[in-house]
């Protein structure tokens, strides 16, 4: 690939193969394509029996239109998800180093060994809070739909 059609990163980002496997970051624009399912409609339809229509309405149980609010999740979980790879590079000797002292203290049962290798933690998180029935759940999941 040439470095004019590789997607533009940030170098934190870079040489991190968690992060490298993850899909582009996205634009706005980008996630709102990415995030909509409309239903397919034929307004042939409209003249089939009603037995045939009823299954027709059930397309609206896939149908997203994706909300302002649903941009902004995804911009967080792409962040989440980026930053929280960062202490966590398998390129980096500083990770297997720490995975080797962790092996070490569960091998002897004694989790109380002093911790030689430890790293600055990278996770972060959020929260998501509001009424039951709003579509909390249903924009995570079409958020995370966009990760392998």
């Amino acid at each position: 690939m040439d470095s004019a059609d590789a997607p533009l990163t940030l170098p934190e980002y870079r040489d991190n193969p968690f992060i490298e496997r993850l899909p582009p970051i996205l634009s706005t624009a980008e996630a709102l394509g990415r995030l909509t399912d409309l239903p397919r409609f034929d307004a042939a339809e409209r003249r089939f029996p009603a037995h045939l229509r009823a299954h027709c309405v059930q397309r609206l149980g896939h149908y997203f239109d994706p909300l302002d609010r649903h941009l902004v999740l995804e911009a967080r979980f792409s962040i989440l998800i980026r930053q929280g790879y960062l202490g966590r590079n398998p390129a980096n000797g500083h990770y297997v180093r720490r995975l080797q002292n962790a092996h070490e203290r569960l091998e002897q049962r004694d989790l109380d060994i002093v911790v030689r290798h430890a790293i600055e933690p990278t996770a972060n998180g959020f929260a998501i809070v509001g009424c039951s029935g709003i579509g909390k759940s249903r924009g995570i999941e079409r958020v995370l739909s966009l990760y392998p």
